[in-house]
């Protein structure tokens, strides 16, 4: 089964990570500790923290905002919820894939009421909603009548979508966009990824698994999907320069369909990867 943890695999650098009813331990000056988050329900992988280094310090904000965002139910602009199992809905139906660091719990909704909240990198599942005309709406949750999108569009019978959210809130970069998903399951004895790109100040990424790559995408975007053997897999994101931007090893069910959200922010050397599993 795959993990849906918030998970952080990047080359060549030091792991630390958040794990769930451990103790707390300092992160002093000079040291690289593990850092542990208690009683907060959800682990927190950081890529690399360096505390000697005050050049970094917005790091600290970003992963300040993330920890709150995503982990606490209440405080510090918390909340919303996915709700329901991970098995595809038959119906026309949306989701939120959060992929804003720093950006606070958006509610999606149409005309006749909120579909679905989500923080950032919560994982969330296919919401039915009526199908025929819409207007979708995306708004900050906790923020009335804070506006982050709005589409006007033919959500078609049978067919799922996607809303995703990227860009920084501190920059005024907040951004949503609306993918129509496919709704095909894969051949028997393989699995469907496909990568959405919310990495902040990071260029074209590309998506790699089982000699397989689906072609790069800017922050925004999300890939072509690729199809590989189900099993043991090792998903690789790769930057222009071919360099391993996160790696990991997961077991793929076989007909899953796995969206692989890349987040943070590459110049504070901030990474997340979010898995998010659909079967049908």
């Amino acid at each position: 089964m795959i993990n849906n943890e918030l998970t952080t695999c990047c080359s060549g650098r030091q792991l630390l990570r958040a794990r769930p009813g451990g103790s707390g331990s300092d992160l002093t000056a000079g040291s690289m500790k593990p850092l542990d988050l208690v009683d907060f329900g959800a682990p927190l992988g950081i890529d690399y923290f360096n505390p000697t280094r005050p050049e970094k310090c917005n790091r600290l904000y970003i992963l300040g905002i993330a920890m709150c965002l995503t982990l606490l139910p209440a405080g510090c602009g918390g909340g919303g919820s996915g709700g329901g199992d991970s098995r595809r809905t038959e119906k026309t139906a949306i989701r939120v894939i959060h992929g804003s660091v720093d950006g606070t719990p958006v509610q999606v909704a149409v005309p006749l009421g909120v579909v679905q909240k989500a923080r950032f990198a919560e994982v969330t599942t296919y919401v039915p909603v009526e199908k025929g005309e819409q207007v979708v709406t995306v708004d900050r949750a906790n923020s009335s009548g804070v506006r982050v999108a709005q589409f006007s569009t033919l959500l078609e019978d049978k067919t799922e979508y996607t809303v995703f959210v990227s860009g920084e809130a501190r920059t005024g970069d907040l951004s949503a966009q609306l993918f129509s998903d496919p709704v095909e399951r894969p051949e028997s004895g393989f699995a469907r990824l496909r990568l959405y790109h919310a990495l902040e100040g990071e260029g074209a990424l590309t998506l790699r698994a089982s000699e397989l790559s689906a072609p790069g995408i800017r922050r925004g975007q999300r890939s072509d999907s690729l199809d590989v053997p189900a099993g043991p897999q090792t998903i690789d994101v790769v930057d222009s320069r071919g360099t391993v931007i996160s790696s990991l090893a997961v077991e793929l069910e076989e007909r899953s369909e796995v969206a692989v959200l890349l987040a943070g922010n590459a110049g504070l050397e901030v990474v997340f990867t979010k898995l998010y599993t659909d079967f049908d």
